[in-house]
């Protein structure tokens, strides 16, 4: 949880200049970075299994994102531990901004690109 609360802390510290309320694109940040690693982890799975499933990845995406989001609020926001977070200033953003941005790039990245070799090597589609 130490990356995921340091990614808050300075995407919060970030979105702070510029919004009312700097904890919603926080919010949605994290909730999009974890998506990307279920999905990731389920591609691996299939691909590793050699299953014959049909993955709707865009079902999947909304779903995962909504249900993480929900479950990022009740953490960082009902339960207070944004909060913490912040006070704690414990968190060196030296070079967590380039870190954050290569995470959120690569997390993308991987996600997809094991889709594709999921769909394109692994996936039979009705062949007879």
């Amino acid at each position: 949880m130490y990356f995921f609360n340091s990614i808050y802390y300075y995407l919060y510290n970030k979105s702070k200049r510029g919004n009312a309320v700097p904890e919603i694109p926080v919010l949605g940040f994290i909730s999009f970075c974890q998506t990307n690693n279920i999905i990731l982890i389920i591609n691996l799975f299939l691909i590793i299994g050699n299953f014959d499933i049909v993955f709707e990845v865009h079902y999947a995406y909304l779903i995962f994102n909504i249900l993480l989001y929900i479950l990022n609020y009740y953490y960082y926001q009902t339960k207070k531990k944004g909060k913490k977070i912040l006070q704690q200033k414990k968190h060196i953003l030296k070079k967590h901004g380039f870190w954050v941005d290569v995470y959120l790039i690569l997390s993308i990245f991987l996600a997809g690109y094991t889709f594709y070799i999921y769909r394109e090597y692994f996936w039979k589609p009705f062949l007879d």
